[in-house]
């Protein structure tokens, strides 16, 4: 009966943590065709921003041996400041200087 118990709360801790993680991980509400048409300039660059954002997140997280909360807001604030950076300086007609 012990074996039991513990295994049903080691399947309820670790399908709770990965519950969590899938909801941390992918926080970018997915709009309808429909949905996108209705946005303004503004909101719709901001939602293809942070759609960026997030897929550069989650590559970088799975690409290393992944990092905590803390790192991915720091991760994605470098990025939303990186595409920020690239949309400025092409809004004033300079070249994006490209390191990759």
């Amino acid at each position: 009966m012990s074996r039991f118990k513990i295994l049903i709360l080691a399947f309820l801790f670790f399908g709770s943590v990965s519950t969590a993680w899938a909801a941390f991980l992918f926080s970018v509400p997915i709009l309808t065709p429909s949905q996108l048409t209705q946005l303004s300039d503004e909101k719709l660059t901001d939602a293809y921003i942070e759609a960026v954002v997030e897929l550069e997140t989650v590559r970088q997280f799975y690409s290393t041996s992944g990092f905590g909360p803390k790192d991915m807001d720091s991760m994605k604030s470098l990025i939303r400041y990186r595409i920020y950076l690239i949309h400025e300086l092409e809004d004033r007609g300079l070249k994006v200087p490209r390191v990759e």
